[in-house]
């Protein structure tokens, strides 16, 4: 299995409040937030979507394409934060692999077909066949599968793993 970390894909973008406002992925989006390094607060950007005078004006092309930017950098930081948790949490369980969670095969980069200004980091996971635990029915988790994931729970926290890794 791979699991990509592509900020095409995230769902912040996807979002569908209604104070939500609209930001599709670009190319030319993608390659000025990779021009600019600098950091980008998601209350920041946030706050100035929710209020539509803070907006910038649509007809402005070059402040629509700087704040399409800033959002691409921040969809982007947030990919690379999620990734970099979840190669820690594998690496925090390396007792569980293979057993309670999947094993890890590796890190890779996705180099898409299309032109890209970003590489995707990917993780290489085992496939394990199987009900997703939002799918099984009630009647599924026994005692006996209840008992084990409490086990599998108490090897987690023993593992010290960071906090934020295990909750």
């Amino acid at each position: 299995v791979l699991k990509i970390f592509d900020p095409r894909y995230i769902w912040q973008r996807f979002n569908r409040r209604r104070d939500y406002f609209h930001r599709p992925w670009t190319l030319e989006a993608e390659a000025a937030a990779v021009e600019d390094t600098g950091h980008v607060e998601s209350d920041e950007l946030n706050e100035s979507d929710t209020e539509p005078t803070n907006r910038p004006d649509p007809n402005d092309a070059s402040a629509v394409a700087q704040r399409n930017a800033r959002w691409e950098r921040r969809f982007h930081e947030i990919v690379e934060d999620d990734f970099e948790c979840e190669i820690a949490a594998y690496r925090c369980l390396t007792d569980l692999q293979g057993e309670a969670i999947p094993r890890l095969f590796g890190v890779a980069k996705y180099i898409p077909a299309e032109k890209r200004y970003i590489e995707p980091r990917v993780l290489v996971l085992e496939y394990i066949e199987g009900v997703i635990v939002d799918d099984a029915p009630a009647s599924a988790f026994t005692p006996s599968i209840i008992a084990q994931l409490y086990r599998d729970l108490g090897r987690i926290a023993l593992e010290n793993c960071p906090t934020e890794i295990i909750g």
